[in-house]
């Protein structure tokens, strides 16, 4: 009895089998495949009503009123009308009078036959659509005989609540349909496939059956980790690939889901280092309570992450407290080993995982090629935000000088605006402008002045803060914005560039100063700006002027 019952699993496989092949075809005719044919009358209806919006311009007289009579079908509206079938690949086109008579056809048999159907009469000739599906073989609405699958649509024409006419619009959608049906063949051989395949394996294991059931149930054990596994990389890359673009919220949710995944001895703590130069810098920390990310640099090399940063390699310590040195921990006593984990990108090592683990955790073999697919998916990651983050920083550099443009300096300004309006702290800004540089261009040749405007951005580059922002604000005009600055600093700057320009370049420079007086727009304060820059070039040139409060 317990033997028979081991194969109630198989016989269970079959059953459903078939029903499957019974059922998924049924549910393809009943449901699916009525949806598709409704999802395509729908949207022939909606294109039927464009082109006759399209066409219906064809039918307005000189005085602006549509006219639907014998006597507006000209050879160019014909033509017109040939055209809009072929350009709009319709099956057939027809158009209407008033009083339901045929006035233009694709098919000229039908000019002059007046349709008087209820459907006219009762819906179209009262402003309504209708639509239908055609099958070939089948007949349309008017009794015609159609090779091909159509849907065919009666457009209503309306003036002030009267029928004008109408247009009458066959779309062939034999290929779509034919689509469907071949879907629907496909899915039920697909399914007729697997079925014999079950049914065949039911038969060559049915006499191994316990051995089998004993194998499964290592299978299934195998399978709901495999899944767990692939579910922990499939939400990873979906972490990863989060709209915040936040390196170090990503980091420390990645981190979350890999210590709390059951398949990994992890303690639910960690850090991500990132390589800059020669350096790993602490980019993210989860439940550490020292250091906040970025406050924490390791040389390559040193202790066990610097090491691992060097060599490509797993790193494991069994117990912290006596093989390594901890820049950052969780609560103070409590002992812990670690495995640094690098995260590599082909040969180049991005970074590494820095993971707590009990002490004297050992890791298996299929554990760790599971952290190496980890680190490689989290590699991956950060290389495409990297990269993004470059390209978009790219795209807000002027390419010739390497100062901000003015897409930059609108996002930063609307920044400072905010901080500005909430803080009440200063602003300055400095307008600069090079002296006869349009001369200097001719005299000296593009190539010379390209150089010069390199060599200012330069020394703009090298005299502002790190918190100011130097922008290309537009030809030879450049614009410095100092948050934090009042006008004598700004001015102090300003003329200390002024210096600089006249001492190591062979141009000059002519710089307006305007601070923020607390009740302007950013064009304002900019306009003022410019206005003193304006005032200098009138005053002499190569000299700093302060916009008036």
């Amino acid at each position: 009895m317990k033997a028979n019952s081991q194969y109630l699993p198989l016989i269970g496989i079959v059953v459903l089998s078939l029903l499957s092949l019974i059922v998924v075809p049924l549910y393809y005719v009943v449901v699916i495949s009525p949806a598709f044919n409704s999802a395509i009358v729908k949207d022939r209806e909606v294109a039927a009503g464009q082109i006759a919006a399209h066409i219906n311009t064809l039918f307005l007289t000189m005085d602006g009123r549509l006219a639907f009579n014998r006597e507006v079908i000209t050879g160019a509206v014909k033509k017109e009308l040939r055209l809009a079938r072929r350009d709009f690949n319709l099956a057939e086109i027809k158009v209407f009078a008033k009083d339901g008579r045929v006035i233009y056809s694709s098919d000229k048999s039908d000019i002059g036959v007046i349709n008087t159907r209820p459907y006219f009469v009762n819906q179209v000739m009262k402003g309504v659509k209708f639509t239908k599906m055609i099958g070939k073989d089948d007949r349309t609405m008017e009794d015609k005989a159609m090779c091909r699958d159509v849907v065919e649509t009666y457009v209503p024409i309306m003036s002030d609540g009267h029928f004008d006419g109408a247009f009458e619009i066959y779309y062939d959608v034999t290929e779509a349909r034919a689509v469907n049906h071949r879907l629907i063949m496909n899915s039920q051989y697909i399914l007729l496939l697997v079925v014999i395949m079950l049914i065949a394996a039911v038969l060559l294991v049915s006499g191994r059956a316990v051995r089998l059931i004993k194998r499964q149930q290592m299978a299934e054990k195998e399978l709901l980790e495999s899944n767990a596994e692939l579910a922990l990389l499939f939400d990873l890359s979906g972490i990863m690939a989060g709209i915040d673009k936040n390196l170090e919220n990503m980091l420390i949710n990645a981190m979350a889901r890999i210590t709390g995944f059951i398949g990994l001895p992890l303690l639910k703590k960690g850090a991500v280092f990132l390589v800059h130069a020669k350096t790993l810098k602490l980019t993210a920390r989860l439940h550490l309570q020292k250091a906040a990310a970025g406050e924490v640099v390791v040389e390559i090399g040193q202790c066990l992450c610097g090491r691992t940063a060097v060599s490509g390699e797993i790193g494991i310590v069994k117990h912290c407290a006596s093989h390594c040195r901890c820049f950052i921990h969780g609560k103070a006593g409590m002992e812990h080993g670690h495995i640094v984990l690098p995260i590599k990108a082909g040969s180049r090592v991005l970074g590494i995982f820095l993971l707590y683990t009990p002490v004297d955790t050992a890791l298996t073999e299929h554990q760790r090629l599971l952290l190496l697919s980890i680190a490689r998916q989290i590699a991956v990651s950060i290389g495409n935000l990297q990269h993004f983050a470059q390209i978009s920083e790219l795209s807000m550099r002027d390419p010739l000088t390497r100062l901000a443009n003015r897409r930059k300096m609108d996002d930063f300004m609307s920044k400072q605006f905010e901080l500005v309006h909430r803080y009440h702290k200063d602003l300055s800004l400095i307008m600069i402008d090079i002296d006869f540089f349009k001369k200097y261009n001719d005299t000296y040749g593009h190539e010379e002045g390209d150089r010069a405007l390199i060599n200012v951005a330069l020394i703009l580059r090298q005299q502002v803060r790190k918190s100011d922002l130097a922008v290309r604000y537009g030809g030879e005009e450049f614009l410095l914005i100092m948050p934090e600055a009042d006008c004598e600093a700004a001015s102090r700057l300003a003329e200390r560039i002024r210096r600089i320009v006249e001492r190591q370049t062979p141009v000059r420079i002519s710089m307006g100063v305007a601070c923020y007086q607390g009740d302007e727009d950013t064009e304002g304060l900019i306009r003022r700006a410019d206005m003193a820059l304006y005032q200098a070039k009138d005053d002499g040139r190569n000299r700093v002027i302060r916009a008036i409060s």
